[in-house]
């Protein structure tokens, strides 16, 4: 009996114990926080979305002579393989929060950070505040912020994507906000060679590719290295204006200043070869919506320099690529660009919803690209003014939601390259041809809650010929990279079945 009721002492104060530890940890915690967050709220939030896919994309362009050598791609290969892979789509987590400061201000932040279930298979950029972060002051004049941004432009074609969080394969920004630049620098004659290919960077000083016995082509100097896939939507460090709300009426400005302009002069500056200039990224970005009930409209204009989208041009002499006689037949057989470059962009937007239940969304995108001319100096050069690259497209969608199911239909279109060479020789070469592509995405999802739903997906580019569009990782590729990793005229499918929970 003794042993029995010591026992049940014993077991009594360990309870006390717990519970009295427990109510420490909770004070300590609780002073901490009230030390820390004061006068601050801060809201954790986030997306876990990870889906199996199976990716294909075969049918691209098969090269044969000098352009496959060229391109260092072997003839017969096209596209990329088949397989299966763990994706994630746009998964992050974030801290956001305000302070208020009295006198109707505030101060607001946000650290957002992107994280990545396959880091192994499918890598992506990760760390801390990789996805918009800032810090900034509201209040009744707007609200002024400063950090990594998603550009106005970015905002927009992520507004009027109707699949969630305008990522993954389905996404409208693989069409919207990008440019084959590669289509107009890498023409093709009758033949379907070329004596340029810009878009790989495999090309090593002095090398001769022989076309037949009696012609060869020879190119010198060191990799000219271009995206052909060229991206103007995406984040970078800037400052931001975002106005009141004035009856559904908001507007914003965004500037990326030129902290990374280069004091070196971009080619030689002897007396043979002249002087390029200097390379100056900067950009700006200018956006206004309207939001009444049912009804979206927006547009965005975007004005980007010198970011380097169509950069490591080796603008020098010795940077030309020549022909033999009957070799390739014409083009731009020397290179006379100075590595500057400029690209704008025009973005318009409207979404409306009917009862509550269908949304109908539509875009259209137009982009100019400009190559800056190399000086008239240069005499290893012929100048034929800047060559300019225009391209516009448009995107249509449609989504249903019936109870627990939600319907998803998208299609975008990246019309043909309208390319302007200057005095440049264009003799048998296509520089507009095959730069076009479609884009379908279909989407079912099963809405467990409304946090929390799983889904299938098909999404799929039709490339043109000479076209490389292909598919981003999550449609956040920063100013000035590009996405264009398969062959032109592949085209890139993918069926996806995942989960997405919003936290």
């Amino acid at each position: 009996m003794t042993n029995h009721v010591e026992s049940l002492r014993l077991q009594n104060f360990n309870v006390k114990e717990i519970y009295m530890q427990k109510k420490l940890i909770a004070l300590a915690i609780a002073g901490l926080s009230g030390a820390a967050f004061a006068q601050s709220n801060v809201t954790v939030y986030g997306v876990a979305d990870v889906s199996y896919d199976f990716v294909s994309g075969g049918g691209g362009t098969t090269q044969a002579g000098a352009a496959a050598a060229i391109n260092a791609n072997p003839q017969g290969v096209s596209g990329i393989a088949s397989k299966g892979r763990v994706a994630t789509v746009g998964s992050y987590f974030g801290l956001k929060g305000a302070e208020d400061l009295g006198g109707g201000m505030k101060a607001v932040y946000q650290i957002e950070n992107e994280f990545d279930f396959s880091p192994t298979g499918n890598a992506r950029q990760t760390g801390l505040a990789n996805r918009d972060s800032f810090v900034g002051l509201a209040g009744a004049f707007g609200t002024v912020a400063a950090g990594w941004l998603s550009s106005p432009h970015r905002s927009m074609a992520a507004k009027f994507d109707l699949m969630p969080g305008a990522g993954g394969s389905g996404s409208s920004m693989n069409i919207i906000g990008r440019i084959n630049t590669g289509s107009a620098l890498n023409p093709v004659n009758a033949s379907g060679q070329t004596g340029h290919r810009f878009g790989n960077s495999s090309f090593t000083p002095t090398t001769v590719t022989s076309v037949s016995s009696s012609s060869s082509i020879t190119t010198n100097g060191t990799a000219e290295n271009v995206a052909n896939n060229v991206g103007i939507i995406g984040r970078h460090a800037a400052v931001a204006y975002i106005t009141p709300n004035f009856n559904g009426f908001v507007g914003t400005i965004a500037y990326v200043a030129n902290e990374t302009k280069d004091n070196a002069q971009l080619g030689s500056t002897t007396a043979t070869t002249g002087t390029y200039g200097k390379r100056d990224p900067r950009a700006w970005n200018v956006k206004f919506d309207y939001d009444n009930g049912p009804l979206s409209v927006g547009y965005s204009y975007i004005d980007i320099k010198d970011f380097g989208a169509i950069g490591g041009l080796t603008a020098t002499a010795a940077s030309n690529v020549t022909g033999g006689a009957g070799a390739v037949g014409g083009g731009l057989v020397q290179l006379d660009l100075s590595g500057r470059e400029a690209h704008k962009g025009h973005l318009l937007g409207a979404k409306y919803t009917f009862g509550g239940a269908t949304t109908v969304s539509f875009m259209y995108d137009q982009i100019k690209s400009t190559l800056q001319d190399g000086p008239t100096a240069n005499v290893a050069a012929t100048s034929g003014g800047d060559l300019t690259i225009k391209r516009s497209s448009w995107y249509l969608g449609l989504k249903h939601s019936m109870g627990m199911h939600d319907f998803t239909v998208a299609y975008a279109k990246a019309g043909k390259n309208k390319v302007d060479v200057g005095s440049r020789p264009t003799a048998n070469l296509d520089y507009e041809g095959g730069s076009d592509a479609t884009q379908w995405a279909l989407r079912y999802a099963y809405n467990f809650s409304k946090r929390t739903a799983a889904y299938a997906q098909y999404a799929t580019i039709r490339n043109g010929s000479n076209a490389s569009y292909d598919f981003g990782v999550g449609g956040t590729n920063a100013m000035g990279t590009g996405n264009g990793t398969v062959q032109a005229g592949a085209d890139p499918t993918t069926v996806s079945f995942g989960i997405r929970h919003n936290f």
